[in-house]
């Protein structure tokens, strides 16, 4: 009885070692830390250099700025500032720079986000449709502690440097670390009823997060 217990878990380890050997780099990289990499990064991390600009935060020039949404979309510019950008209704909210680069898209209303928080200047349109109106307002400086919503931060501004469990609160979505000496990274933040995926990341000073698609990220 006990040889064939034996042989069993043999036959166990082998099937193991078998489908730990025939895992790709992408599945355990997304096990060990819920980290997005190869062609699905490549995509998630095109975006507009712009992402590296960074205005001041006394917002002097930011100026308040809303449509009624004509034809069922329009385009809108503002001053430079930082801004946050919230609908009645839902829509797309996107946001280009003066090369025609993407800077951030994300879903606003009932089944995306309820607002966008970034960095603006002239050469930025504001695309935006589905809505019955947008304002794009001047960002209020009242964030609770570690607690980030959708939108582009900056770790040293908005969230102090180190290493942080990220926890979703509601939904799920994307969190993006841009380096600008190149150590971009990727992860998926999952809250929901069954599924919750909690990636641990280290910020460091002058990076760029950029969230979508998940209401708020709490950095424990």
């Amino acid at each position: 009885m006990k040889r064939f217990q034996l042989i069993g878990y043999f036959v166990l380890f082998a099937i193991l070692a078998a489908c730990n050997q025939g895992e790709t780099p992408e599945e355990k990289a997304y096990v060990d830390n819920f980290e997005i990499i190869g062609e699905e990064k490549e995509q998630l991390l095109e975006i507009s250099d712009t992402i590296y600009n960074s205005v001041d935060r006394n917002n002097e020039e930011a100026e308040t700025v809303s449509s009624k949404i004509p034809d069922a979309h329009d385009y809108l510019t503002v001053n430079e500032g930082r801004y946050t950008i919230a609908g009645y209704g839902a829509g797309n909210v996107y946001i280009h720079d003066s090369e025609d680069e993407l800077l951030i898209h994300d879903v606003l209303g009932p089944n995306g986000v309820e607002s966008l928080t970034v960095d603006l200047s002239e050469d930025h349109t504001i695309k935006v449709d589905g809505f019955e109106n947008i304002s794009v307002m001047p960002a209020e400086d009242d964030l609770q502690e570690n607690m980030l919503a959708s939108g582009i931060w900056e770790v040293g501004l908005d969230i102090d440097e180190g290493t942080y469990e990220a926890v979703g609160q509601g939904g799920s979505g994307y969190l993006q670390i841009f380096s600008q000496d190149g150590n971009d990274r990727v992860y998926e933040v999952v809250d929901g009823p069954y599924v919750s995926t909690n990636p641990t990341v280290e910020l460091r000073e002058g990076e760029k997060v950029k969230i979508t698609s998940i209401p708020l990220i709490q950095f424990q």
